[in-house]
């Protein structure tokens, strides 16, 4: 059992070597997927970490340290993501990745949304404009419209004035001659009278003569 822990602490202790084995090739090749985990690593870790925990994993064993940083990483990525299961864990590599591709998209997304808002607000100015010109248009046209109703309407009141005057004029012309008919009216009602008598006395002058 002893010479098997050793066994396994010999394991241990290889890994690490070989990892900062790739890790200083990494830092050799920059195009290398090590280097590119390395800088989303330092990325995130600059954009997550806080003072303390960054103290924290200064002093704490590297196991810890990534423990930490794992944690953080998938803490941010819930925070990005809420309605992520409670059961769902990635490792560092996979969240890197997710986060850089939530930010990115976020931002160009954002930036999208600004255009698209700026395209519809340029559109709707577009069209308040073309609106404010056609309501213009109209407007005119019924100021102008107005302004022959107004002359109309002089016209109209002017006419009535004079056909009043004229009907005036001809109901006193009307008038007059109804008067002048009644007098006349009058004296051939006068003259009727008078001759009807004198016929009468002709008529008894007329027998008088004939029974002599």
């Amino acid at each position: 059992m002893f010479v098997s822990e050793e066994s396994d602490v010999g394991s241990e202790q290889n890994p690490d070597v070989e990892i900062g084995s790739a890790f200083s090739s990494s830092r050799a090749d920059p195009r290398s997927p090590s280097a590119v985990l390395h800088s989303l690593r330092d990325h995130a870790w600059c954009a997550t970490g806080s003072d303390s925990a960054g103290r924290f994993c200064t002093a704490a064993p590297p196991e810890r340290c990534d423990d930490v940083w794992v944690e953080k990483l998938n803490y941010e990525l819930r925070t990005l993501v809420p309605h992520l299961s409670p059961e769902f864990e990635c490792n560092a590599q996979d969240a890197l990745l997710l986060l850089s591709a939530i930010r990115s998209g976020t931002i160009a997304a954002g930036r999208a949304s600004w255009e698209d808002r700026l395209g519809a607000v340029k559109a709707e100015k577009h069209s308040l404009q073309q609106q404010l010109e056609r309501k213009s248009s109209e407007c005119e046209n019924l100021k102008n419209t107005v302004a022959e109703m107004r002359q109309k309407l002089q016209s109209t009141e002017m006419q009535a004035r004079s056909s009043v005057g004229v009907l005036s004029k001809r109901r006193d012309e009307v008038r007059r001659h109804l008067l002048l008919e009644e007098s006349r009216t009058h004296k051939l009602t006068i003259r009727n009278g008078q001759l009807e008598m004198e016929v009468e006395r002709l008529k008894d002058m007329l027998r008088t003569q004939m029974r002599k």
